[in-house]
């Protein structure tokens, strides 16, 4: 179940018959879109992909029985999570709360991230994670923290994929296959960190970009085609962190 840890973009729909405002904002508060959008399929899927970009989001609707309904097709069939509140002005002093909120826990998480650096700090493989592209400090803190410290508690990458919840699972209703999703649940930390840092390489990491847009031209929407990035990655840290090594360069092909 999605808790608001998982998401990075706040999105408030304020439907309108022939257009829509859109108000999105950030794990900080921070408003990262705030425009008018055309009741249109096409202008609703460009507005979701370029806030899809920046991580995780969630899609907030306040009449989704009527002229809200295509938004949140629209939404569903990208694998972006929706919701609806009964009404506009409950909406629009919900979300802004929810943003102060989370922007205070994140200001503490901050807090007790610097602390666990520090303590991490003497780790004899800290800067093994941490030397592959998109991974710092933190996040490979994340990692080792997310694996119980020791790799030898996973059999194999398969074992830790799994365990992160990033390993892809087939939907599968009676007959019909209907293409592969990312497994719900598994480790929050070791499959938040393993995910931001896929999407960071996937804007700055020029084998992680190549193999993201092969994901993207193969028909998989932004999340799942970072998710399957994420997985290929996690083959390779899986490998860095049993044999001690640092990153030695692309082998992302497939």
């Amino acid at each position: 179940m999605m808790t608001p840890d998982d998401i990075d973009v706040w999105v408030h729909l304020d439907v309108g018959k022939s257009a829509h405002h859109a108000h999105a904002l950030d794990r900080d508060g921070d408003t990262l879109y705030d425009k008018p959008v055309r009741q249109d399929e096409k202008a609703i899927r460009s507005m979701l992909e370029h806030l899809s970009r920046r991580g995780r989001v969630l899609l907030v609707v306040d009449q989704p029985n009527t002229i809200g309904s295509l938004p949140l097709t629209v939404a569903r069939d990208m694998g972006i999570a929706v919701a609806y509140l009964p009404g506009t002005g409950m909406a629009e002093t919900i979300i802004p709360s929810i943003a102060r909120d989370i922007k205070a826990i994140k200001d503490r998480r901050r807090e007790v991230g610097r602390q666990v650096e520090k303590l991490l700090e003497d780790h004899p493989l800290l800067t093994v994670p941490a030397s592959m592209p998109g991974i710092g400090v933190r996040t490979a803190s994340s990692i080792l923290l997310g694996i119980g410290g020791d790799i030898a508690n996973f059999t194999s990458a398969a074992h830790l994929a799994a365990y992160a919840g990033i390993a892809p699972v087939t939907g599968q209703s009676g007959t019909s296959i209907k293409g592969e999703r990312p497994a719900r649940g598994g480790n929050k930390r070791l499959k938040n960190a393993l995910w931001q840092s896929s999407f960071v390489a996937s804007t700055k990491h020029p084998p992680s970009i190549a193999y993201y847009k092969r994901k993207r031209e193969q028909g998989k929407h932004h999340n799942a085609a970072v998710i399957c990035l994420a997985r290929r990655r996690c083959d390779v840290i899986y490998s860095m962190l049993k044999n001690g090594a640092l990153y030695q360069g692309p082998a992302l092909a497939a």
